[in-house]
């Protein structure tokens, strides 16, 4: 238990020194901004002192992290108006998705339909409600849908014979939407063109 505070401990005191520095001192945000970074890569690995340290299973582990990660990561992004802490902010919002289907204990298949969702809704957010969030988000919003959905596609279909041909229709069917909304958004005839073939597919 005293090692998994003091490793708490030192998380938030990187992490607030950093964020109040910045806030305070425009001579110091250089070294604030290592002092937030610091604080945010020790992050992830309080979830598996969760596990080791705390007794925690490892699911419950996974979506403390993950909330927790989401939280201090979007501040941060937003506080430093830093790109590539907005992109890790996206990859917890993913994160999270993912530890809700574990501590649910659902099939294999949810977590390929959750990927595809979250793309899917970052996408119509996107293009519905672009001001909705900070700036700095636009971008990783838009670009999580064309790394993700892939991934969750192809690794479908290595599960072998684990999920039926009802599942792969509910997800073909999702990624299939989630296009349509790329498609609305850019009129692309690439975008069009796998419109077609993922709804033959389906």
């Amino acid at each position: 238990e005293v090692k998994l505070f003091s490793l708490i401990f030192v998380t938030l005191a990187f992490y607030i020194s950093g964020m109040a520095l910045y806030s305070n001192s425009q001579r110091l945000r250089p070294a604030a901004t290592a002092f937030v970074g610091t604080g945010l890569a020790i992050l992830p690995f309080i979830g598996f002192a969760l596990t080791s340290l705390g007794g925690f299973s490892g699911e419950v582990a996974w979506l403390i992290t993950s909330i927790v990660g989401l939280l201090a990561y979007a501040v941060a992004a937003t506080r430093l108006q830093s790109e590539l802490v907005s992109y890790l902010t996206m990859a917890f919002v993913l994160s999270l998705a993912l530890s809700a289907v574990s501590t649910l204990s659902l099939s294999i298949v949810w977590y390929f339909i959750v990927m595809v969702g979250v793309s899917l809704l970052c996408n119509s957010l996107h293009i519905l409600w672009p001001t909705a969030l900070p700036r700095i988000f636009a971008k990783p919003i838009e670009k999580t849908g064309q790394i993700t959905t892939p991934i969750a596609l192809v690794a479908s279909l290595l599960t072998g014979s684990s999920m039926d041909l009802f599942m792969y229709e509910v997800l073909y069917g999702i990624a299939t939407a989630h296009y349509l909304v790329v498609w609305l958004e850019k009129r692309e005839r690439m975008y069009e063109a796998v419109v077609r073939v993922l709804a033959h597919i389906t």
